[in-house]
């Protein structure tokens, strides 16, 4: 089966990108140096970055027949972040924070009766320890049509691995709307993103003594999905306490 096919090749993928060695980056994160309210504005950035960003229309990706359509590629994320900000210059090794920090994820989408999809991704930054899993359950409340939009909800959760004094997790919930325009399909959005991140090991401890934080910010989302055959590129702009910009290209079968 095509489904099956597809995430197989996923597995393979994200079998060969992890672990890695535990070897030291530039842009490696580290937390003890941070006060408590720098470790909070690192972990609502931190946690803003991993989340699962929808980057796809509302409408379900479905089934055809009894096969599941399929959508599974790459997908890159990109944050603007402020790095003049302390936080940023004392959470990175080399103490030079880049100005966007690139967070390249693997993705894959299977549809399902009733409007329903799940997804499931993997992120690993390049030169530092930061990497993320995470999944996704998207409900398609209305399908779509001629006239109407489509009309989606969706909750997701991710989850930081990687960094040895930190534990942070994103969970996030999404209402978007879309309508197909022929190959191209806009859409927009609003949600919701719940961080909770605890500080381990020296972080934790004194002299450091940093303390569990659970920061929430709002954000918007709008994007466009733009469908030739089988290949997909979806480009989405997110805006929160730090705008974030999203391009997805898969295979959608």
């Amino acid at each position: 089966m095509p489904a099956l096919r597809a995430v197989a090749l996923l597995l393979v993928v994200l079998a060969a990108l992890g672990p890695r060695p535990a070897l030291a980056g530039d842009d490696d994160l580290v937390i003890e140096g941070l006060t408590q309210d720098q470790f909070r504005d690192l972990s609502r950035d931190l946690g803003l970055a991993i989340s699962a960003f929808q980057v796809a229309p509302a409408e379900s990706l479905g089934m055809r027949l009894t096969v599941p359509h399929v959508d599974a590629g790459l997908e890159v994320t990109a944050l603007d972040i402020d790095d003049d900000r302390d936080y940023w210059r004392r959470a990175i090794r080399d103490g030079s924070p880049p100005s966007f920090l690139v967070v390249p994820k693997l993705h894959v989408n299977i549809g399902l009766p009733l409007g329903l999809e799940l997804g499931g991704l993997y992120g690993d930054v390049a030169d530092s320890n930061i990497r993320l899993w995470g999944g996704e359950v998207k409900w398609a409340v209305i399908r779509g049509g001629a006239v109407w939009p489509a009309v989606a909800l969706r909750g997701a959760h991710t989850e930081l691995a990687g960094v040895d004094e930190l534990d942070l997790t994103s969970t996030s919930i999404d209402l978007s709307a879309s309508k197909g325009l022929g190959p191209v399909t806009p859409y927009l959005g609003i949600g919701r993103v719940w961080v909770e991140a605890e500080p381990q090991g020296a972080a934790a401890e004194p002299p450091a003594g940093l303390g569990e934080v659970r920061p929430t910010d709002d954000r918007l989302f709008a994007g466009a999905r733009l469908r030739l055959g089988l290949l997909t590129v979806v480009a989405e702009g997110s805006w929160s306490r730090v705008p974030t910009y999203s391009v997805r290209l898969s295979l959608s079968f």
